[in-house]
């Protein structure tokens, strides 16, 4: 009976030292797995910090696009207008152009009268002066018959 409770005790020892050694074991893998969660949840924790930021990025993007698009349709309204007022520019250079012609041809005709004007006052002058001429000579002619 000693003997079989020797027997007993060692069996026990050797189940205690693998009980011992299997909770080393477990205690040394619940390590390793409370690494590994903190681990994931450290990568979980930046998955979240850079999916809000990613949505804050795009929240700022979609704004940042409404008002590009407002400034764009702001620009083609400004663009239409400024086409439209060079449509009427250009109607009024033409129209000035045409004016600016027209005076031009009323300006030469002028100036082809003025000096049809100025060569019949010239004729009209010497006409004059001759007429004058003719007209002391004929005078004194007859002043002088009429003294003798």
């Amino acid at each position: 009976m000693k003997k079989k409770l020797e027997q007993d005790i060692n069996d026990l020892e050797l189940a205690l030292d693998a009980l011992s050694k299997a909770k080393t074991d477990v205690e040394r893998t619940n390590k390793k797995y409370q690494v590994q969660i903190r681990e994931l949840q450290q990568m979980v924790d930046e998955e979240h910090r850079l999916r809000h930021t990613a949505r804050e990025e795009l929240v700022a993007s979609e704004r940042r696009a409404t008002l590009l698009a407002g400034e764009l349709e702001d620009m083609k309204s400004q663009l239409e207008v400024l086409d439209k007022n060079r449509k009427v520019l250009e109607g009024e250079l033409t129209e000035a152009a045409e004016r600016i012609s027209e005076l031009s041809t009323a300006n030469s005709s002028l100036s082809v009268s003025k000096k049809k004007l100025e060569s019949d006052v010239q004729t009209i002058r010497v006409s004059t002066v001759l007429y004058c001429v003719v007209y002391i000579h004929f005078y004194s002619a007859s002043h002088s018959m009429s003294l003798s």
